[in-house]
């Protein structure tokens, strides 16, 4: 078994509809453009397990800008059914003060941090 994340998504807002569907508002597929400087952009996480090792996992993500710690957020998940596993976080309000590069590390189970995304955040203009 794995707790390797297999897919992750970046977006303004993640809603859960009655049927347990995730709902995914304003997604960043490469870049995030800002006007103007600085800005507190709210982010949520999306991400896609392949499978968790264990049915209790504490998540730890941590938002990094220009390799500064922005924002962090520690969530116990609860795994009830075998496979596939997705987790949606929540918003987080990440400061940035120009262009640079914002990146996402996880640690699952208290493992060492791994990177598993990576958004340029670049000035409208």
């Amino acid at each position: 078994m794995s707790d390797k994340a297999k897919n992750v998504i970046i977006c303004d807002d993640i809603r859960q509809e009655a049927n347990g569907k995730y709902f995914l508002i304003g997604v960043y597929p490469w870049n995030i453009v800002v006007s103007p400087l600085p800005a507190n952009i709210p982010l949520s996480t999306y991400i896609e397990f392949e499978e968790f090792s264990n049915t209790n996992v504490r998540i730890e993500l941590e938002v990094r800008y220009n390799k500064k710690i922005a924002g962090s957020i520690s969530v116990d998940v609860e795994v009830t059914t075998p496979g596939a596993s997705a987790v949606a976080l929540p918003r987080m309000p990440i400061p940035v003060g120009g262009p640079g590069e914002l990146t996402w590390h996880i640690s699952v189970g208290g493992k060492k941090m791994t990177l598993i995304k990576t958004l340029k955040v670049l000035l409208s203009s």
